[in-house]
This record gives C-alpha cells, structure tokens and sequence, in this order.
C-alpha cells in the first residue's frame, strides 16, 4: 500500500502501534494524535525516512523514545506530547536536521537536556515542560539561531541561563525562576511590585512572572513596564483582584 498520509487524529483509537507501520516507506504525514493508543512507539518508525511530520500526542503511549527516531531525518514537525513516555532522550534525535517544531512536553522523560539538540540549526519551537528533566542548560543552544520559543519550565533543571542563549532572538522562553538563575536577561524580574515600590526599567519583550506572584499580598503592576511585552502568562487563581 503506497499511502504518503495517515491522519487519524481525534478517532477513540485504542490499542498499540503496529511494528509493520515501518513498511509504509511512502509515508510523508503519520497523524494518530488524541487517540486512546498504549504501548510502545516502535523502533520500525525509524524506517519512515520520508516523514515531514510525525504526531502521536495525547494518548497513552509509555516507554522510551527509540533512538531509531533518528533515521528520519525529514522530519520537520515531532510531537510526542502529552503521554507517558520515560526514559532519556535520545540524543540522536540530533540528526533530524529539518526539526522546526519539537514538542515533547507532558511526559516522565529523564535525564538531562541532550547537547546533541545544539544541532538541530533549523528548530523553531523546542517544548520540554512538564517532565523529570535535570542538569543545566547546555551552553550550546546559543548555537540554535532560529529558535524563537524554548520551554523548559516544569523540570529539576537548574544553574544559570547561559548567556549564548540570552542572545538568541527569543520571543517566549519559560523556566523556573525560583531553581534557574538569570543575571543576563530580565526574564525571572517580577513584573508585580509592592504598592510603595519604585518603578523599574521596562521589561524585554520575552518574560516571565516568576511563581512568587502566589504569595504576593500587595500587589500593582505598572502598565509602563509590560508595554515591551509581547506575551505574558499570569496565574491569578486564588487571589482577590480588583479593577481600580
């Protein structure tokens, strides 16, 4: 059979991904996203070296990334988010080299953040929140030029951004503030200050509101600072805000 896509996203499929998937060697498109599948990813998929966009979030899908993932390296969109996948990942995820948007977030990945990413020239999205990820962030994603939305928030990642990625031209970047240092940018500056604070300096257009907003009694947040912004995400949940 020579189909060159499969989209089956959003059907209740169950059951586990067949290792003969790997002989659909015409494949261009392997959608089965928000479905009920379990098991496995099989190393087979590794033979789909046609494949410009792979997406099996949303289902229930656990163990290891297969390093066999490599092999496809015209693959230009990966999303595995939102399953139970574990283990660490794999570093030969490198070699996809047309990888624009990476999305692994939502899973028990382990291990640290591979180097192998600093290959990966054409990334534009690299989404890592919401795993058991560790270490720091590696020095060498300041060689990713085209990333534009890196997020790693939701991890035991810690240390200090490195200043290689502080140059990059990012738009949205999200870490922990209270486990990551920044002494070269001002993402992890709060943007809500005490009613008797001065005012400080505008903020960049990439930002962040550190968690210890939570904990904030008193709080105004200056219009002069967020005008730079282009997005922010606020967690007011559990607060009494009131419009003045």
């Amino acid at each position: 059979v020579n189909f060159v896509m499969l989209d089956f996203h959003f059907n209740n499929l169950s059951g586990r991904i067949p290792p003969e998937i790997g002989d659909m060697t015409k494949l261009n498109n392997l959608i089965l996203g928000s479905n009920k599948l379990s098991g496995q990813i099989p190393p087979s998929i590794g033979k789909l070296t046609k494949l410009s966009k792979l997406k099996f979030h949303v289902n229930s899908l656990s163990g290891p990334i297969p390093s066999e993932i490599g092999q496809m390296k015209k693959v230009s969109e990966l999303d595995l988010s939102g399953n139970s996948l574990n283990g660490t990942i794999p570093p030969e995820m490198g070699m996809m080299e047309e990888l624009k948007y990476l999305r692994l977030h939502n899973n028990d990945l382990v291990g640290g953040v591979p180097e192998d990413f600093s290959k990966l020239k054409n990334l534009i999205y690299l989404l890592l929140y919401g795993n058991k990820l560790t270490g720091e962030i590696p020095p060498s994603f300041g060689q990713l030029g085209s990333l534009i939305s890196l997020h790693l928030q939701g991890n035991d990642i810690y240390g200090e951004v490195p200043g290689s990625v502080c140059d990059l031209d990012l738009e949205e970047l999200y870490i922990d503030c209270a486990e990551v240092e920044c002494k070269c940018c001002d993402i992890c500056k709060p943007i809500v200050t005490h009613a008797t604070s001065p005012t400080s300096s505008a903020l960049p257009e990439t930002t962040i509101v550190p968690t210890t907003i939570g904990t904030t009694t008193t709080a105004t947040i200056n219009p002069a600072r967020v005008e730079k912004v282009k997005k922010i995400v606020v967690d007011l949940s559990g607060n009494k805000v009131l419009n003045e």
